[in-house]
């Protein structure tokens, strides 16, 4: 985008890309948002390169400066090929079908014949309305297809609202036939994972139009979160099931898994599973001072009938259970398979002005019956919980083989690389003072691998005060989403520690590892205590 501003006889130029910008945006945190909601925006900024990279290949374009190729204006549909003889569901009166188009946005499209070809005469009018959610019926543009066939383009689709379901009825001569119930959401993970629950990153297949279709939905569901979490104001604090501790009862087959319908692309599976008994997970909470909350568990809805949320789970906060009496509404959604439900989340507002202390709270659920599938808590605090500090690889004492590396994807501007010969002598370390006692979340900020997701203590030993702390089980570094030939290297990503006890005065925080280990850009630590890198007078 070549840019021209005249002004008072002045003329500025310049030319930015939406590519280069979201690469900016990875590669420095804007004053004005906050470290929390920076995540959520980083995500949504990875997620929008993978939408152009997508959008491009799927209008030809080859060269990488660009970020979608001009050309046809129309687009093309994604069922273009077998439009005229593939139906995935048949009414009464009427054979149906599902699809996409593109034309520089991402549109459903419906298609659909009617059985009957006798009921068409020369002078019959055939139309479609659609209702989105609980929104008014509308009329939409239909196209002829054929002889017998229509395509019913749903112009006035809101892509925040890629969950919701939408209904297309088709009209003969004013009279309504049949009904047709659908979803974006489905449409992407149908297209994407033959029916099945979405998978945990871009599919890939060589299908261009899978990918688009899929990447879409991905960016969808990042700009509705970051969105969320800026209306909240700040106070709304999520916890990931994958960070807490888990608790595993003899037998237990409690795991952690991947989808992208997770907030963190993860969340707890198979707790239903009679094997677990009273498994449960326990998430803490350190606050700086009382205040109260809300609770709310982001879980699936059964796809058979309402189910009450305290036969799933025992909530207990400090020591006490706390009684719910909240029902968990069935998953009416038609257009989700039963495989979607499990990996649909939806949050729920369980528990209203439950009161934290000053310090540390603990916050269980423990499984007491056919628990269903967990993602996240959230917590939407009157005062807030914590807050996040930064401390640079460049700002901590080295030794052996590591050196300072600049480039501007990384937080400060530059990273510990050469980390090859790591060896057991060699560490990071780093002097934090606090201005009081707390337990606070550490972070390591590190690249990813471009292959698959490694756990975080192949690579990193963390000891804090001379003790040594275990990685929380779910502390696996994210698979890149770069490729090698992409600098993947420099792509840089946080990972939960674990939650440490750090005291009033000096802490020193020690990396290290006898294996060789991925380039370092920083600790981020959550904390309700003040701290630095000087000692407070």
């Amino acid at each position: 985008i070549d840019i021209k501003v005249e002004y008072n006889g002045q003329t500025l130029t310049g030319s930015q890309s939406v590519k280069g910008y979201l690469e900016t945006l990875l590669a420095s945190k804007p004053a004005s948002v906050s470290d929390y909601a920076y995540e959520y925006l980083k995500t949504l900024a990875y997620d929008l390169l993978d939408y152009g990279s997508a959008a491009q290949s799927y209008k030809g374009e080859t060269d990488k400066a660009k970020l979608v190729n001009g050309g046809d204006e129309k687009g093309d549909s994604f069922f273009e090929s077998d439009i005229t003889d593939k139906y995935e569901a048949t009414t009464e009166n009427v054979k149906w079908g599902a699809g996409a188009r593109y034309d520089y946005f991402v549109k459903p499209v419906v298609k659909f014949s009617l059985k009957d070809t006798s009921m068409v005469t020369e002078n019959s009018q055939v139309y479609a309305k659609v209702k989105f959610g609980e929104a008014e019926e509308k009329q939409v543009e239909v196209e002829k297809l054929g002889d017998n066939g229509y395509i019913a383009v749903l112009n006035d689709f809101d892509l925040l609202k890629a969950d919701e379901v939408f209904t297309v009825t088709a009209y003969l001569d004013g009279t309504p036939l049949d009904t047709f119930t659908n979803s974006f959401a489905s449409l992407a993970k149908k297209v994407s994972n033959n029916n099945d629950k979405a998978p945990a990153e871009v599919p890939t297949t060589t299908a261009k139009d899978v990918k688009l279709i899929f990447t879409t939905y991905v960016y969808a569901k990042s700009a509705v979160a970051y969105s969320e979490i800026l209306a909240a104001g700040g106070k709304t604090y999520v916890f990931e099931a994958e960070n807490a501790t888990i608790n595993k009862a003899d037998g237990a087959t409690v795991t952690v898994t991947t989808a992208t319908t997770a907030s963190n692309g993860k969340y707890i599976d198979k707790m239903s599973d009679s094997k677990n008994g009273s498994s449960s997970l326990n998430f803490v909470v350190n606050a700086p001072k009382a205040c109260t909350a809300n609770l709310l568990i982001r879980s699936c809805r059964h796809p058979s009938n309402n189910r009450n949320f305290d036969d799933y789970y025992k909530t207990i906060i400090n020591g006490t259970e706390y009684k719910t009496n909240y029902t968990v509404e069935k998953n009416s959604d038609e257009s989700i398979t039963d495989n979607q439900c499990w990996t649909t989340f939806y949050d729920m507002e369980v528990l209203k002005n439950i009161e934290l202390k000053a310090g540390e709270n603990t916050i269980v659920l423990q499984r007491c019956g056919l628990a269903l599938n967990l993602d996240a808590i959230k917590l939407v605090c009157s005062e807030a919980l914590y807050n996040t500090y930064t401390f640079e690889a460049e700002e901590a004492e080295l030794s052996n083989t590591a050196k300072i590396e600049e480039s501007g994807t990384a937080s400060g501007g530059k990273y510990l690389a050469s980390l090859n010969g790591f060896g057991s002598d060699g560490t990071i370390r780093f002097t934090v003072y606090s201005d009081s006692d707390s337990l606070s979340a550490l972070y390591l900020r590190t690249n990813g691998h471009y292959a698959s997701e490694y756990s975080l203590a192949n690579y990193y030993k963390v000891t804090l005060n001379g003790t040594y702390y275990e990685a929380n089980s779910g502390a696996k570094l994210v698979k890149n989403r770069l490729m090698k030939d992409d600098n993947c290297w420099k792509a840089f990503h946080d990972t939960f520690v674990c939650y440490v006890p750090l005291k009033k005065g000096e802490n020193v925080i020690t990396l290290s590892n006898v294996n060789a280990a991925v380039n370092f850009d920083a600790i981020k630590i959550d904390s309700s205590a003040r701290l630095s890198t000087k000692a407070f007078s």
